[in-house]
């Protein structure tokens, strides 16, 4: 009978906590599947992490938040002011990019601060999916794949 014991390459807090850092600042694509041209070109958006290593969300999120400071305290911030807040943050902090991504008329979009805003405001259900993307922490994991599939 062998005595011998291997070691794990990690504690198994380390292999479901470590996130790579890269990946949170830098991004990780969110694909929405095949464009519908026909061709094998994917519709993408590339998003950091919401928080983690990601500080310029935290940052900007209290930078933006810090005149509301009173009215949140009170409970009488509006709801719409802090959607409106959060959605600045995410299109400057965390939506770093994108391909593919077409408007209503089928045309491909540039990628700019004024077109991200557009399909958030016009797709509020594509900002709660971008949202709960770049907070899910298992996204940004040292191991996860470089490319995540919806």
């Amino acid at each position: 009978m062998s005595t011998e014991t291997t070691t794990p390459k990690r504690g198994v807090l380390y292999t479901e906590y470590l996130n790579d850092e890269a990946k949170e600042k830098g991004g990780v694509f969110l694909d929405f599947g095949p464009i519908e041209d026909g061709s094998k070109k994917h519709c993408r958006i590339l998003v950091a992490r919401a928080g983690g290593a990601n500080n310029a969300f935290e940052k900007m999120r209290e930078l933006r938040m810090r005149p509301h400071r009173r009215a949140q305290q009170a409970g009488t911030l509006a709801n719409r002011i802090v959607l409106d807040i959060l959605k600045t943050v995410l299109i400057k902090t965390v939506i770093l990019g994108w391909e593919n991504v077409a408007g209503l008329d089928g045309k491909i979009l540039e990628f700019t601060e004024k077109n991200v805003r557009k399909i958030l405001d016009d797709l509020p259900d594509l900002y709660d999916e971008v949202l709960n993307y770049a907070t899910d922490r298992t996204v940004f994991r040292e191991e996860q794949e470089a490319d995540v599939k919806n």
